[in-house]
């Protein structure tokens, strides 16, 4: 093929590849190409027309395919991305024998890191006030008004439920109480659960760079839920295992709430681990354009762990909130429930700020395709709109 037509960049060689002009090796060589890199590029038939003029995601593929790994892909992608306009005549030796700066003509390419600009905590976050009105709410209805009716009720049964010469509530008590409401709650975090998977698997990803490997990305993304669901795990069944929280019957709605908290903790925890494993085996043995088909495929089970995880860590703190009001009293109970409340806010604020950022190198009208999901009968809806 030739080395881009119209720009007398080179001629096709015999094998099927490209040679490429002196002024476009020159400038791989500036990037730090090694010298089989840039042979790798020649015998793939890249001309310096075509790596100008296709997608940024398509010149990632090909470069993958000519055997070019992450780091030097990327660099290329990144030298060509800083001044499209320029890109051609710096590789065909019509410009400046020197990599251009600035991402998209205005931004600076920093790879040391030297020219970052630190945000005070004030400048950095979002001046939208409505975030902290969401968490609040939000907070509300995961954590503290939960526990206080729970709290509530125990104290409303005979006998504050920790006297054991008092017979326990009829069957009827404990149906109302905690059977059908444990039931309800559980039902709506498995209904919430695809919403918010797939939320986080694509709001994670519409901001990538280009030149990202998406298989590395999602495999160490896995990696992080498994580990961390494990530990919870653990956590979870020696919670379990323990005494009661205090003075409390098996028959309290203070202990048996105890116990539904945890043992919803533990599915989610132990699903978001079996998840990870699950994916990262089938991932594992693919590249290039299988994998990235293969994790769109099967979207919801790659943002399924990081739901659950969020999932475990809020009813687990939830139990240890009433084991401490049944061990160490009201006192020590009240700060214990307003500090996981806080807890569920800051993260909550956090999240929807990190989800706010936005990157300046991605258009937006393909940060809007990014974020598109299409059925399998071809319908397209976007996520969180």
């Amino acid at each position: 093929a030739g080395a881009g037509a119209g720009a007398g960049a080179g001629t096709g060689s015999a094998s099927g590849g490209t040679v490429l002009p002196v002024e476009t090796r020159a400038w791989l060589a500036l990037l730090g190409l090694s010298a089989t890199s840039v042979e790798a590029i020649s015998a793939s038939g890249l001309s310096p027309k075509l790596m100008v003029n296709v997608s940024h995601t398509m010149l990632n593929d090909l470069l993958r395919e000519a055997g070019l790994d992450l780091p030097t892909r990327s660099k290329i992608i990144e030298s060509i991305a800083c001044c499209p306009p320029d890109a051609l005549a710096l590789m065909t030796g019509a410009g400046p024998a020197s990599r251009p700066a600035g991402g998209h003509g205005t931004h600076e390419v920093d790879e040391n890191g030297d020219n970052i600009q630190f945000l005070s905590a004030a400048a950095a976050t979002s001046k939208e006030q409505w975030f902290w009105v969401y968490g609040v709410s939000a907070a509300l209805v995961l954590c503290a008004a939960p526990l206080s009716g729970i709290i509530y009720a125990t104290h409303e049964q005979p006998g504050g439920g920790v006297e054991d010469d008092i017979a326990p509530p009829d069957d009827t008590w404990s149906t109302y109480r905690v059977m059908l409401p444990g039931a309800l709650v559980f039902l709506v975090l498995l209904i919430v659960s695809p919403w918010l998977s797939m939320f986080f698997v694509t709001d994670t990803v519409q901001e990538r760079s280009d030149g990202v490997d998406f298989k590395a990305t999602m495999s160490q993304t896995l990696t992080s839920n498994a580990a961390v669901c494990a530990f919870f795990s653990g956590t979870i069944i020696s919670s379990l295992q323990a005494s009661s929280p205090g003075d409390f019957t098996s028959w309290s709605l203070l202990y048996q709430w105890y116990g539904l908290f945890l043992s919803m903790a533990l599915y989610f925890a132990v699903n978001s681990v079996l998840m990870s494993c699950l994916g990262m085996r089938y991932l594992a043995p693919l590249k290039g354009h299988a994998a990235e088909s293969f994790i769109a495929t099967n979207a919801l089970y790659f943002g399924e762990p990081m739901c659950g995880t969020m999932y475990a860590l809020v009813l687990l703190l939830n139990a240890k909130a009433l084991w401490v009001w049944g061990l160490f009293g009201w006192e020590c109970g009240c700060v214990s429930i307003f500090a996981i409340f806080f807890m569920l806010v800051r993260f909550l604020v956090t999240l929807q700020n990190l989800s706010e950022w936005e990157n300046e190198d991605v258009e937006q009208d393909e940060r809007s395709r990014r974020v598109m999901v299409v059925d399998r009968g071809g319908k397209t809806s976007s996520i969180g709109a």
